[in-house]
């Protein structure tokens, strides 16, 4: 048995207390974790089903404005005129309204006969850059997903043109991303931005003019719509996003707040990454919480290790080692001479020492009586 059992006890106490504080500290860094896993789960599933989403529906327009009567007359005789005219109020409402910025009718020779939105631009031979067009004419199946047209990057559908049984062309329906970005961040307060490769910007989309300055650029690609582009290139600083592959997030702090960014890359037909989805939200401060919780752990820690001391004291001082002490004042008074003296008192005090107290009166015999 150890000489300082209050010690030992003191001591086997705060062990016990550091383990405690230990298990706490562990448990909140377990849940900040997935805390924070969860959420880059559902910001890239986010991300993720509004491009779906997207592509659904331009593919569900192509396929209904493919299959109005007299349009694949029309697009069988390349009349553009008349297609304007069965297609152009249809369209009008679906720009205006539902996001939709593109819809172009393409030959069987994939040949640009008609772009809805820019009627006056010339047409041209679309196969070195229209992949989802061509492989629809060769394979007179639908297919959608992003690609670079003349007016720019798309989420497109397209769709079979049919005149009785003879294919004799497509339909495209391309929604813009500038609707999915206002979009998602009136829905969900997320920061979002659809950045594209340079180059195939400037060699592809002729229609329009693009900003190439340093503050619009990241790497290789252009900013081409964001609800906050400041705030998101200050959160991709660093970062190597030209051969990204792969969804990819991460941690990065602005203006004290810390954001979970992900980043999705954006192939065509082919293959070629030729833009990144990014999004960006804000996340709650999981440093602040982490840091308030050890110390509130730490303070609970401390304050139970002072009442288990004093509750030690009480206990250990107050109904053992006083009475003992008490005791053997009692017994050294009995070796000088005196009177044994009763315990009676000493049994209310420290039941525990009731043994203890019987063995004394039982030597001191009908003296203590």
């Amino acid at each position: 048995m150890s000489r300082y059992p209050l010690a030992t006890v003191c001591l086997c106490t705060f062990l016990l207390f550091g383990l405690s504080f230990f298990f706490c500290w562990n448990t909140l860094q377990q849940i900040m974790t997935t805390s924070h896993q969860e959420q880059q789960r559902d910001l890239l599933h986010l991300l993720t089903a509004d491009l779906e989403e997207a592509q659904t529906k331009g593919l569900a327009r192509a396929e209904l404005v493919a299959a109005m009567p007299g349009v694949g007359e029309a697009l069988a005789r390349q009349d553009a005129a008349r297609l304007r005219t069965l297609v152009g109020p249809i369209f009008d409402v679906q720009r205006k309204k539902y996001g939709v910025a593109q819809g172009n009718f393409c030959t069987s020779a994939n040949h640009m006969l008609l772009r809805l939105q820019n009627p006056s631009a010339p047409g041209d031979d679309v196969s070195g850059y229209r992949h989802l067009v061509v492989h629809t004419n060769e394979t007179g199946e639908v297919h959608s997903g992003v690609e670079m047209a003349r007016s720019g990057p798309q989420i497109f559908g397209v769709a079979p043109v049919f005149a009785g049984s003879k294919q004799v062309g497509t339909f495209d329906i391309g929604m813009s991303f500038e609707s999915r970005v206002e979009q998602l961040h009136a829905r969900h307060g997320v920061e979002v931005a659809a950045v594209f490769e340079r180059k195939l910007l400037e060699q592809v989309a002729s229609l329009q003019k693009w900003d190439g300055s340093a503050q619009n650029q990241l790497g290789d690609y252009l900013q081409v719509c964001s609800s906050d582009w400041q705030l998101l290139q200050g959160l991709l600083q660093g970062r190597r996003l030209d051969y990204l592959r792969e969804p990819l997030s991460f941690v990065a702090p602005s203006g004290g707040q810390d954001y979970l960014v992900c980043a999705i890359p954006l192939p065509d037909l082919t293959g070629r990454f030729v833009g990144i989805y990014i999004g960006a939200r804000a996340l709650p401060p999981f440093r602040t919480q982490l840091r308030n919780g050890k110390i509130t752990a730490g303070v609970i820690c401390l304050l139970g290790l002072f009442l288990s001391w004093a509750a030690l004291q009480l206990i250990v001082r107050g109904m053992l080692l006083a009475p003992m002490s008490e005791l053997a004042l009692r017994m050294q008074r009995w070796s000088q001479g005196e009177a044994p003296p009763g315990v009676g008192d000493l049994r209310q005090q420290a039941p525990a020492l009731t043994p203890l107290l019987q063995a004394y009166e039982q030597l001191a015999g009908p003296k203590n009586e």
